[in-house]
């Protein structure tokens, strides 16, 4: 059965109302209740963003998209704008630390337990930011609350998710975003704030034309709120701590059953999914915790036309798959108890660089299911660069060599990273889009500021699967500068789809919270983790490792002599760099992978 306004006219009711918190604060929730089951489950969504059409008896979108199985189950859907947003009263605070969000949703529930027709058992979703939302459901100590599904969560804007990357500001989707986002309301009202969105033919020469980071900055460092906020903490302080949900996960004392959910090409929130799992997995209490992860874009999973990224076909009927098979039973089975729990604690479907999707994605994409992650079931390898531009192997990847790294001879190559002239972060030159985590990275060719390192044909596929360690040793000519590391699947037509990208600024090798400047000319080691892959190279592809010190401007340029706030960066403060990776020997440069 399709549903359809026409259906949903006939089947269900719309209900606003503004639920009373334990302060006195009224925040505007939209009831659905079916005409066919008066009494039932009760599944909450809440959300800083709008919950358009608003108004009597006009149904939201998703009740025909991604909540269409609850509702053919005849489900109540409530969904709410937290405090301080659209319709809501109170006042707005991003990521909120002070558990007012998890009182707010106990008090939500209460009420709703009272005037909804809820059997008394309330499960609760949210995707993206209202990710965090939920995060904090989990935590709010309800106990009609009995299922909890947090996807692409916001989880850590210091470490992961849409602001930084290890500390680095992610200036495209920062600038973009937060223009209108992180803006005061002056009012209650359903209209949503203004974009303030700068059309331009050309993105990387817009921001290079705005100069420093401080100038790109000022207009909106001045005002309060969220902007000055953003700029006065370049480092991890108590104020990032403090709105690390997934610490507040790792020291709960009650949780209720909970589906992560995850997409490995995730532009924005790849990080949080995996920062919930990695923190759930040190406690105790936490039961019935399940994962999902799969070749999906920010939020993919909820829409069943998504089938591909740039030029690469990905999950085709994937979607529709999860939501009827995975998603929906999760809750039917912990709120009405029909059906059993998932298949396994983790379900993880591999990506691919194919040029086709398959007609059949349950049969044609291998999924992994497993009762932990990461894998215990997998084997260490070690890609590692060598003269040549070679990418060699010490631990037998079919195709790409199978040696000890020790017999590698020491060799070293160098570049100049100029943040005048950073490299592009992708080739088209608009608002860089999702499409960038899969993209061809063959444009980079020719550029003397990238490094490539390339694997011989594999003989046969490599299932690669968890975290990308890496360890860069180097000299750096300048007290700072990025390293953006990539990990790309080079298919037999030449595409070269970017399965992995990551920066991480050096002035935080030891500490994220005590930057430390460069010795200009020494020798420096630098390791760290990029997010978890699910991905099959297969035969016939080459495995290819890209350095770089720039991806502009999807990551803000370091001005390359360290600061102690590199938010007030000026014109003067940049520099050209020159970066030496050292590789080979005993102890050389080298991506770290996990395979089947």
């Amino acid at each position: 059965m399709k549903v359809t306004l026409k259906w949903l006219d006939a089947h269900y009711t719309k209900t606003e109302v503004m639920i009373p918190m334990r302060d006195g604060v009224r925040l505007y929730t939209a009831i659905y209740a079916s005409v066919d089951r008066p009494v039932a489950p009760l599944l909450l969504m809440r959300t800083p963003f709008q919950l358009k059409p608003y108004g009597p008896g006009r149904m939201d979108r998703k009740l025909r998209t991604s909540l269409a199985e609850f509702v053919k189950a005849g489900y109540i859907i409530a969904l709410q704008n937290v405090r301080g947003t659209y319709m809501s009263e109170g006042d707005f605070v991003n990521i909120r630390p002070d558990g007012k969000e998890q009182e707010d949703c106990h008090d939500t529930v209460e009420w709703l337990l009272e005037h909804s027709g809820c059997d008394g058992n309330v499960g609760v979703k949210g995707m993206s930011y209202p990710g965090f939302y939920a995060l904090e459901a989990a935590i709010c100590n309800h106990p009609a609350i009995k299922a909890v599904s947090p996807q692409a969560p916001v989880t850590d804007w210091f470490l992961g998710d849409d602001l930084h990357h290890n500390g680095a500001l992610m200036l495209n989707d920062c600038y973009g975003f937060g223009r209108f986002f992180f803006r005061d309301r002056k009012k209650p009202g359903p209209k949503a704030l203004p974009t303030r969105h700068e059309e331009c033919d050309d993105i990387y020469s817009f921001f290079l034309k705005k100069g420093a980071l401080g100038d790109i900055l000022s207009p909106y460092s001045k005002k309060k709120g969220f902007w000055r906020d953003l700029c006065r903490h370049p480092h991890m302080d108590e104020f990032w701590k403090d709105r690390n949900a997934a610490r507040r996960l790792s020291e709960a004392e009650s949780l209720p059953p909970m589906l992560i959910v995850g997409g490995t090409f995730d532009a924005e929130d790849c990080h949080g999914p995996l920062a919930c799992a990695d923190a759930l997995a040190g406690n105790p209490h936490a039961d019935n915790v399940y994962m999902v992860l799969g070749p999906w874009a920010h939020g993919s999973w909820l829409h069943s036309d998504y089938d591909h990224l740039a030029g690469v076909a990905l999950g085709d009927g994937l979607s529709e798959w999860f939501l009827k098979n995975i998603e929906f039973p999760f809750f039917s089975h912990f709120l009405e108890g029909k059906g059993p729990a998932p298949a396994a604690k983790v379900q993880v479907f591999p990506s691919r660089a194919s040029a086709y999707a398959p007609d059949d994605v349950m049969s044609d994409n291998m999924v992994i299911c497993s009762d932990e992650w990461p894998l215990e079931f997998t084997r260490k390898v070690r890609l590692v660069p060598c003269e040549g531009r070679r990418l060699e192997c010490t631990d037998g990847l079919p195709g790409i060599g199978s040696s000890d790294c020790q017999i590698f001879r020491e060799c070293s190559f160098s570049y100049v990273s100029d943040p005048w002239n950073p490299v592009p972060a992708t080739e088209a030159a608009a608002w860089i889009s999702r499409d960038h985590m899969a993209a061809d990275q063959s444009f980079l060719k020719g550029r003397k500021d990238v490094l490539t390192f390339t694997g011989k044909k594999l003989r046969q596929a490599v299932c690669a699967l968890g975290k990308l360690r890496v360890r860069l040793k180097l000299k750096c000519s300048s007290t700072d500068a990025d390293m953006v590391v990539k990990l790309i699947d080079c298919r037999e037509d030449g595409y070269r789809m970017q399965v992995r990208s990551d920066i991480f600024p050096l002035r935080y090798r030891n500490s994220f919270s005590k930057p430390e400047a460069l010795n200009a000319g020494e020798v420096t080691v630098v390791e760290f983790e990029m997010p978890d892959i699910a991905h099959i190279f297969e035969a016939g592809h080459r495995i290819i490792v890209q350095v770089q010190s720039s991806c502009y401007p999807l990551y803000a340029m370091s001005p390359q002599t360290y600061l102690e706030n590199p938010m007030n960066a000026t014109v003067q403060d940049y520099c050209k760099a020159s970066i030496e990776i050292i590789c080979g020997g005993e102890d050389g440069s080298y991506v770290e992978m996990n395979v089947l």
